[in-house]
């Protein structure tokens, strides 16, 4: 099984903390997000390729590959994934670079089949709550069907009924899953070529954000599986999370959302 790790964006909400490196590289509790992952990942998969942008010549770990988006600035996660397009096949996990989890979430991922599959939280509110304030804020849709599957993710400020779990970040593929995905992609990018229009909830299809892909992806009726677990996450995103996530590593609080760092 192979690893694709986005790591191309800049990380401007982390202000100060990305001035001089890579979102990936911003340190929790000492150590870069990005070494969090790979130590989890080193232990379900054998080949780790990350994609790299803003001020990627500083990822430089042994043992990857890498591929570089040099339209990072002007791309979203689908871009970055799409820049590794070569990569992208057969038995994969896609991760996000800011977001750093328990082992557990891969045992999870690794034991679940399915063509598709996008890791879910459905134990997240008192995280959201405890990082943002309400339950509100910057919040997106994720609804689930009886049967599991996903039906219909990624819109802002949803209702509370359309928030039966939270997106970590963090997905699954086989080759039936890859193939359907560059499939839905090519269909869109044909669709969307020359214009410079909103595409579902991205600015447009160029700076798509992953959670729309796969709302096309369902829209053209494939399936996408729930992976569900509970907490064993945290995503830094922005200055506000690096205050925080140091506080509650101090005072023993993050072992309530990802017990990671010893405390």
């Amino acid at each position: 099984m192979k690893a694709i790790i986005l790591a191309a964006g800049m990380g401007s909400r982390l202000g100060e903390h990305t001035k001089d490196k890579p979102k990936c590289l911003v340190p929790l509790n000492g150590k870069p997000l990005l070494e969090y992952q790979l130590e989890a990942l080193r232990t379900i998969v054998d080949e780790i390729v990350i994609v790299r942008g803003y001020m990627g010549e500083s990822i430089k770990y042994p043992n990857v590959r890498y591929v570089d988006n040099p339209e990072y600035a002007t791309t979203n996660m689908v871009g970055s994934l799409m820049a590794a397009r070569s990569e992208f096949e057969g038995d994969c996990i896609l991760g996000y670079s800011d977001i750093v989890y328990e082992p557990r979430i891969l045992e999870s991922m690794h034991d679940t089949k399915c063509s598709i599959g996008v890791t879910v939280d459905t134990d997240f509110r008192d995280y959201w709550e405890a990082r943002v304030g309400d339950i509100q804020n910057d919040s997106e849709s994720l609804q689930l069907g009886n049967d599991g599957k996903i039906i219909q993710l990624g819109d802002s400020k949803p209702l509370s009924t359309q928030m039966d779990a939270r997106y970590v970040g963090l997905l699954k593929f086989n080759d039936e899953g890859t193939s359907a995905f560059k499939a839905v992609h090519d269909k869109h990018a044909q669709e969307q070529s020359g214009k410079n229009e909103r595409w579902y909830n991205s600015k447009s299809f160029k700076q798509a954000y992953m959670t729309d892909m796969i709302q096309a992806i369902i829209d053209e009726k494939v399936d996408v599986d729930a992976i569900k677990v509970q907490r064993g996450w945290v995503e830094m995103d922005t200055e506000e999370d690096f205050r925080l996530y140091h506080e509650w590593i101090r005072n023993g609080m993050m072992r309530k959302f990802c017990d990671l760092f010893g405390n």
